[in-house]
């Protein structure tokens, strides 16, 4: 008897400690799942995410500041993201003024979110969706990449997009584009790639025109075959002069 009560006590206990690892694990994840943070341009944590609508950030899964990671509705002001990886992250209708997203990863991220003073210079956001995004006054935009990206409704009001790539993007209805800075700003016109196939022109909002682009220091890309053209005229004329 005495026998069998032991064992049934070992059992019950190893059961128990069981119950308890599991639940400990579960925790764990739990809190790994919940815990996502960022540091700050000022140095600080902020530990977890806070939301623009308040409290907590309840709506991401998994891992944030990382790949797909759903960040809509995230207050990362002042975050420091400079070279993150948030290749087809939501950050719909986040909060991202004076953040640091200078050569970041944006490639096919919702973007519909207030970009006031942030840093996004030589940032990737190629076929990025700005729709309704806010780009306030000194947010810069210096050398991104901006090929094939949807500015739907965005205001561009006073930010700056000196040299940024333009090829194949969507400004259609872009707001506020007047005020923008585009000095070297590149677009694809009736442009080809070096294989010779066409590139889809940038389209741009009314009044945005030839004379407008030239007026503002935008470059339209030019064909391979015309830039070929140049060079071995130029080869030919060397070559002439030296004869």
């Amino acid at each position: 008897m005495q026998a069998r009560l032991s064992f049934s006590g070992l059992l019950f206990s190893a059961l128990l400690h069981l119950w308890l690892l599991v639940g400990f694990l579960t925790l764990i994840g739990s809190g790994a799942a919940q815990a996502a943070s960022y540091v700050d341009i000022h140095g600080v944590l902020h530990d977890p995410i806070q939301s623009v609508l308040g409290g907590n950030l309840e709506s991401y899964s998994g891992s944030n500041l990382e790949p797909s990671a759903d960040l809509s509705h995230a207050n990362l002001a002042n975050a420091d993201l400079s070279s993150a990886d948030l290749s087809n992250a939501d950050l719909s209708h986040a909060n991202l003024s004076y953040a640091d997203l200078s050569d970041a990863t944006l490639v096919n991220a919702t973007l519909s979110a207030t970009f006031n003073h942030a840093t996004l210079v030589n940032a990737n956001l190629s076929n990025a969706d700005m729709t309704n995004a806010v780009f306030a006054e000194g947010t810069n935009l210096h050398g991104a990449n901006l090929s094939e990206t949807i500015f739907s409704n965005a205001w561009l009001g006073g930010s700056i997009l000196t040299d940024t790539i333009l090829t194949d993007a969507d400004l259609s209805n872009a707001i506020g584009w007047a005020s923008a800075t585009w000095t070297g700003a590149k677009y694809s016109l009736n442009a080809k790639d070096n294989s010779g196939n066409p590139i889809a022109d940038t389209l741009f909002p009314t009044g945005m025109d030839q004379a407008w682009r030239d007026a503002a220091g935008m470059v339209a890309v030019p064909e391979p075959s015309t830039a070929l053209l140049l060079g071995l005229g130029l080869v030919g004329l060397c070559a002439r002069r030296r004869s």
